[in-house]
């Protein structure tokens, strides 16, 4: 008999359309999403007459900076961080044990330090170490 593995690729599934993760995308919240979901969500607020500067994050509410009024919607969300974890782990077929974020710095050196900040101004995710770099 086959056992189910409801709570471990939870984690690899997208919120929005309930399937695994297509090129996943993190919001400032940490909440991962398919890029074309989340581009999808932000094109439905747009198409309600809704801009703003921000837009909700589909799970949590917490605002995430939105697309400039003349940005093409794609474009803002093919720039969003993408989730390396679920990335790697979708790569690999295994399941994720938690949807932790990671330092993108220190990823990009061969490290795995979990983020504890989002710069805005880099649009990175960042470590105690990094964070407190000038």
């Amino acid at each position: 008999m086959a056992e189910e593995s409801g709570g471990e690729h939870r984690q690899l599934m997208c919120p929005i359309c309930l399937e695994p993760f297509e090129s996943p995308k993190v919001l400032t919240c940490l909440h991962t999403f398919c890029e074309k979901c989340i581009c999808n969500h932000a094109y439905g607020l747009s198409e309600q007459g809704t801009h703003s500067d921000t837009i909700a994050c589909p799970v949590c509410r917490i605002p995430a900076a939105a697309p400039t009024v003349n940005q093409i919607l794609d474009d803002w969300a093919t720039k969003l961080p993408n989730n390396s974890t679920a990335l790697s782990s979708l790569a690999s077929d295994q399941s994720v044990k938690d949807d932790s974020v990671y330092c993108q710095p220190c990823v990009s050196d061969g490290q795995q330090q979990l983020s504890i900040a989002y710069c805005v101004t880099c649009m990175e995710y960042l470590c105690q170490a990094c964070y407190k770099c000038p």
